[in-house]
């Protein structure tokens, strides 16, 4: 009939997941993604070593639609404490080795006691 409406465009959305830091740094590239209008859609958060989630500004999950959603995953950088672990001295001998250190002293020990004898016999 006269009333029906021909379509020759699928209308698609699009999604952009953006991952920045508080500076606006610029951590991953950008997500893009398309499907057709009314699909559902999901973002994710991503992980960066130093950095953690501070907050996100659009909606993670949702539907596609005709106008470009934005998803924005800003991220701060971790900072320690301040406290740092006080190791031991490192003198290379531990309880692994112990056993071999001694061995190794009693050995030189008995070859300058076995020399001197050598010695006062020539």
């Amino acid at each position: 009939t006269d009333s029906d409406e021909v379509i020759d465009v699928i209308p698609s959305g699009k999604v952009t997941a953006t991952y920045t830091t508080d500076k606006k740094v610029k951590l991953h590239e950008d997500v893009i993604t398309t499907d057709l209008v009314g699909t559902d859609y999901a973002t994710e958060e991503k992980e960066f070593f130093g950095y953690s989630l501070k907050e996100v500004k659009g909606n993670e999950t949702g539907t596609y639609t005709e106008e470009t959603i934005y998803v924005e995953y800003i991220y701060t950088k971790t900072t320690g404490t301040g406290d740092i672990e006080e190791l031991p001295p490192q003198t290379g001998v531990n309880a692994n080795n112990l056993y071999e250190y001694l061995l190794l002293i009693s050995m030189i020990l008995l070859s300058l006691k076995g020399y001197k004898k050598v010695k006062e016999t020539l």
